[in-house]
């Protein structure tokens, strides 16, 4: 008997009209446990998810942190919790993600989901994603020619940030882990995939050694892990570490994007997935873009299914 919970990510359809029904009737279908609320979708969403979840026979365990309670108007975008510039910025993505755990937990969440932030550099991203997305970089190094300097240089001006944004992270995720435990709900921290993101791997690692014992936990980002292997930004015993989680976002990547349902890659998803050699992950969420039908989402759970105990 599967002991993982295999949850469909509200991210594979747009939300709307009826979208909530739609994507319930989608997750029973592909014979999924639940689901997972993510943007788009708000915190004025997940009543009606979690009734249309409930005809369908199941329920919303998992939850993106923090959510908006409303869609967010252009120009608009939700407070970093690692903001460098302005701790009052922390402090208001802290407040939100105590009110969706508070929203999630009334409606039987167990698991959230903090991602990495995006942190602005000097060195320009969009000539090194264009060459990465077409395919030249490879794990022989050998790339654009303009690409590798902006690599490098991104990893030079991040290394010299990289204290006060460990400060950052920590003041806010010392907060967060007072608030899950309060509410009840473990939180899986994510990490970027590349110098414009923060925390990465190292620092998800060091951000949780602070907080052993809290409601603090690694994600599993396989997508994420091979683009930085490709990219020489990853060393093997700390992909098998990382990979050791209790929680897994299960996508497929195309360049630095990491947004296709598993199985429609050029690198789809391979297993096993594992938290230990007998023992799967508690979740994986399934995940993908917004154009993601309903023969692929049955087909990405099929295939993750076949990687789980």
């Amino acid at each position: 008997m599967r002991t993982t919970r295999i949850l469909a990510s509200t991210r594979i359809r747009p939300c709307g009209n009826d979208a909530a029904p739609q994507f319930a009737r989608w997750a029973e279908e592909a014979q999924c446990d639940g689901a997972f609320l993510a943007s788009p979708w708000t915190l004025g969403d997940m009543g009606l998810l979690a009734a249309a979840l409930h005809a369908q026979g199941l329920a919303l365990a998992a939850t993106q942190l923090p959510l908006p309670q409303e869609p967010l108007v252009a120009g608009k975008r939700l407070p970093f919790w690692g903001s460098l510039e302005d701790p009052e910025e922390r402090l208001a993505a802290i407040k939100l993600a105590d009110h969706t755990l508070t929203r999630a937990k009334d409606f039987g969440c167990t698991w959230a989901f903090l991602d990495a932030f995006t942190i602005k550099l000097k060195a320009p991203s969009a000539l090194f994603v264009q060459s990465f997305a077409e395919n030249r970089w490879d794990r022989d190094r050998s790339s654009h020619v303009a690409a590798r300097p902006i690599l490098q240089a991104a990893l030079k001006e991040r290394a010299e940030l990289d204290e006060r944004l460990y400060d950052a992270a920590r003041f806010s995720l010392e907060r967060l882990a007072r608030v899950a435990d309060a509410r009840g709900v473990c939180v899986a921290v994510g990490h970027g995939v590349g110098p414009w993101q923060f925390p990465g791997p190292r620092e998800v690692d060091l951000l949780l050694q602070e907080f052993r014992g809290a409601a603090l936990m690694k994600a599993h980002l396989p997508a994420r892990l091979d683009v930085l292997h490709t990219l020489g930004l990853l060393s093997a015993e700390r992909r098998h570490a990382l990979a050791q989680a209790p929680f897994v976002m299960a996508t497929d990547a195309i360049g630095l994007r990491d947004d296709l349902a598993p199985g429609l890659g050029p690198q789809p998803l391979q297993g096993p997935l594992r938290q230990h050699q007998d023992l799967g992950p508690e979740v994986v969420v399934v995940s993908g873009r917004a154009d993601t039908t309903q023969q692929e989402l049955r087909a990405a759970v099929a295939r993750v299914a076949a990687f789980v105990v």
